[in-house]
């Protein structure tokens, strides 16, 4: 049998997956997910997570944590507690995690860009990398989050980002987060989260630069 918190990603995955090609706004899809008991699953979540995480810090490793930075936006959608994010932001910082589970390049710098933008990664030197094939069109909001876009720029390329992605057919969006031309998604799930949590707490970027990037 599964481990409970890889049973309740893969749920959680699927049911924004499901969502993002069926809802045209993200207030249907919230509304739809939140009376579906999704809030509940992701703190369920989010719980279970952390104590799998604990343990691999520990030397302990019974099964893999889930650091897949896309987490926090469900987070951020759903509006959970402060607690909440501050959990999984707390498996995404722990260097156990990363050294036996690690990230590519691009998603360091993502995980980066939602350190900065929740407040707890403010100054610190980040090595930009070169994107590549799908990435560059995540490359938007990792830069906005890390304090390398403002708000106006982060808008116009997010909205240009959306529509190139969704209708190109050269490459595939694996997760059906972000769509392609076989599976466009209707709205942007990293573009409203982001907004989301700068109204609902604040952003820490300022549109301006949080953390000191270093090109390669």
């Amino acid at each position: 049998m599964r481990p409970r918190h890889q049973q309740l990603a893969s749920e959680i995955e699927d049911g924004f997956r499901n969502s993002l090609q069926t809802y045209h706004s993200p207030d249907e899809c919230i509304g739809y997910l939140v009376s579906k008991g999704f809030s509940e699953k992701l703190e369920e979540f989010i719980e279970e997570n952390s104590k799998v995480a604990q343990n691999v810090s520990a030397g302990i490793v019974r099964s893999a944590p889930i650091n897949d930075p896309n987490f926090i936006h469900y987070v951020w959608l759903l509006g959970l507690k402060t607690s909440y994010e501050n959990k999984y932001l707390d498996v995404l910082g722990r260097q156990e995690v990363e050294k036996r589970f690690p990230l590519t390049r691009f998603w360091r710098y993502y995980t980066k860009g939602i350190q900065t933008f929740s407040g707890i990664g403010k100054t610190f030197e980040c090595e930009k990398p070169t994107t590549k094939g799908y990435e560059k069109f995540l490359e938007p909001y990792a830069d906005y989050m890390i304090g390398g876009l403002s708000g106006e720029d982060f808008a116009a390329k997010a909205i240009e980002s959306f529509k190139r992605r969704n209708s190109q057919k050269r490459m595939t969006d694996w997760k059906s987060l972000d769509g392609d031309a076989m599976k466009p998604v209707l709205w942007d799930l990293r573009k409203a989260s982001i907004t989301m949590r700068a109204q609902q707490n604040g952003g820490h970027n300022s549109g301006s630069s949080a953390a000191s990037i270093v090109t390669p």
